[in-house]
């Protein structure tokens, strides 16, 4: 199972809180370590403390999912995207109980943080960040 841990006082270049999620085996997820690093210090691409949060809880369940399922992340396609969000159109978030929200349109250029949308786009920028 992937877990959040926040960041402590004393580790240079990472900021206290910051979300760092390590897989089942207790290693940290490089890929989403340093696309939310990048949210969080890099000049031009800085967010919120919230913002970055938000994104960690997005990857932390499409790591999680991965993770259960024993599927390498960097083994990702398409298909399986597609069945992480047929996933989250079918059932409600195993972590609160509730349906996830849905977009009004396909077509979305600003989607709602939580959206089913907006996890899939913090999925696939993580995953081309990585690359």
């Amino acid at each position: 199972m992937v877990v959040i841990i926040p960041a402590t006082k004393g580790q240079t270049g990472i900021p206290v809180g910051f979300p760092i999620l390590l897989s089942g085996r207790m290693e940290i997820i490089e890929a989403a370590f340093a696309y939310l690093l990048e949210l969080a210090i890099v000049p031009g691409r800085s967010h919120s403390s919230d913002t970055v949060r938000t994104y960690a809880e997005h990857l932390y369940d499409w790591f999680d999912s991965l993770d259960q399922s024993d599927l390498d992340w960097k083994l990702a396609d398409e298909e399986m995207i597609a069945a992480y969000r047929n996933r989250m159109l079918e059932q409600p978030s195993p972590h609160t109980g509730r349906p996830y929200a849905r977009s009004r349109s396909m077509i979305v250029f600003a989607p709602s943080a939580g959206s089913i949308i907006g996890r899939i786009n913090a999925v696939g920028s993580s995953i081309c960040h990585s690359v």
